[in-house]
């Protein structure tokens, strides 16, 4: 018994890592533009197609692409910015239409290119065994590429003038210009490195979905992102952290206890409904969340 929560407890972290990764780079949107960008999960669906062809392709395994992953990134958001999110800085009510059908477009779009057929990448590095824990070592290399880049978040943000300025332009924009702060460019530049972040979070998501990646993974995905925003402190990058290693716990506990309930279920098609659910709790009890707003 002992061995077995030991085991849904070290899981459960492994993917809380990456989902705050995902939610990090996505509350930087709403940090610094105003805008829920519910177009984000399906440049994190596009990240784990780089990925994957790019170990069909070349041979590369998720690792190996990441600097690939990067670049397109980085070249996703300037042309989504200057095509699309320049027009709706600071338009709370038109941004969210408009995310909402560049998601639609950006999912068709990936199902013209690649079909709607599932795809996965069969890589292995072998496995760690503890005790009676087995744990595939893809997953601590996936884990600890989503630490290292969460680190180097908090360094950039912290550490460098344009970290500052982009948490000076989340608190005020029209203070920061006041100061010197060139905001139109720290908008650009903050949602390419959302953009970046976002293709990253997807290549070292596809350890965890060998068979799983298809066009229209990303409802889950913003699902998953907007309740850990939401719990952690929409708009506050650090808040996505603590919300991950929650949501992430959820994760992995709550199938084992539906399945204890109710006999015979199958527990992983209940995840979605277990977000919104969480969602609905969350803004009911606790709207602010754990850290409050943009930090």
């Amino acid at each position: 018994m002992l061995e077995n929560i030991a085991s849904i407890v070290l899981f459960g972290l492994f993917l809380a890592f990456v989902y705050s990764l995902q939610t990090i780079s996505f509350n930087l949107v709403v940090g610094m533009l105003r805008i829920l960008n519910l177009a984000h999960a399906e440049l994190i669906v596009f990240g784990t197609y780089i990925a994957y062809w790019s170990w069909v392709l070349f041979n590369l395994d998720p690792f190996m692409s990441l600097p690939l992953s990067a670049i397109m990134g980085l070249a996703a958001g300037f042309a989504l910015y200057y095509l699309l999110i320049k027009k709706l800085v600071f338009s709370t009510d038109a941004a969210l239409i408009a995310t909402f059908a560049l998601s639609l477009v950006l999912s068709e779009l990936m199902k013209v290119l690649w079909t709607a057929n599932y795809r996965g990448i069969s890589w292995t590095l072998g496995s760690i065994r503890i005790s009676s824990i087995t744990i595939p070592v893809t997953y601590i290399c996936s884990t600890l590429g989503s630490i290292v880049t969460i680190l180097l978040i908090y360094f950039i943000m912290y550490k460098t003038y344009f970290g500052k300025a982009c948490r000076a332009v989340a608190i005020d924009p029209t203070a920061s210009a006041i100061c010197g702060v060139n905001v139109k460019k720290t908008l650009l530049y903050g949602f390419v490195f959302s953009s970046c972040l976002a293709f990253i979070s997807g290549n070292l998501l596809v350890v965890y979905a060998p068979t799983g990646i298809n066009p229209y993974m990303g409802s889950t995905i913003i699902a998953r992102c907007l309740v850990i925003a939401t719990l952690g402190g929409l708009g506050n990058p650090w808040g996505a952290l603590i919300g991950g290693l929650i949501i992430g716990m959820i994760e992995q506990i709550m199938p084992i206890v539906l399945m204890a309930i109710v006999p015979g279920i199958e527990p992983f098609s209940f995840t979605p409904f277990i977000y919104f659910m969480a969602y609905l709790l969350i803004l009911l009890i606790k709207p602010e969340g754990i850290l409050g707003g943009r930090r």
